[in-house]
């Protein structure tokens, strides 16, 4: 994207062809001849620079280039948001992993007091 913005600050090339058909009269220049219709073939290179005059270009790829830090800083926050929620659930499965021990030796500790 950033390349994208950036690209319109370089000179852009290509290759243009056409044809177009064109009427002559003579008739205009001092002759009596009839009207000739021909064909006009052209094929070349192309070349275009747009002027940044004002700035526009240059802000397109700051505006590109702030996207792309906005889209990482989110990436990061949201891996941030689940490795700290697997933390988080890790936690809660070992405490209660932790709580159901201690209710089963409260248990086992009252099964050894009604036997004896």
């Amino acid at each position: 994207m950033i390349r994208e913005a950036h690209a319109a600050l370089l000179p852009q090339a290509g290759l243009d062809a056409g044809v177009d058909r064109q009427r002559l009269n003579l008739s205009t220049f001092g002759l009596s001849q009839p009207p000739m219709t021909f064909n006009v073939f052209s094929i070349g290179p192309t070349v275009s620079y747009a002027v940044d005059l004002f700035g526009g270009n240059r802000r397109r790829v700051e505006e590109a280039r702030a996207l792309a830090d906005y889209q990482r800083y989110q990436l990061g926050a949201a891996y941030l948001a689940v490795t700290g929620n697997t933390v988080i659930d890790a936690l809660t499965i070992g405490s209660i992993a932790t709580e159901i021990a201690t209710v089963r030796e409260i248990i086992a500790d009252d099964e050894r007091t009604l036997n004896s």
